[in-house]
């Protein structure tokens, strides 16, 4: 249960970062 927990911490913020990866190029193109 414990390493359930800490994959699902994990996996939340791998998504979070890879969402932000893709978002930066645009914020800097559309500024």
């Amino acid at each position: 249960m414990f390493t359930q927990s800490v994959e699902n911490i994990v996996e939340a913020a791998v998504s979070k970062r890879d969402k932000m990866n893709e978002s930066l190029p645009r914020y800097f193109l559309a500024a």
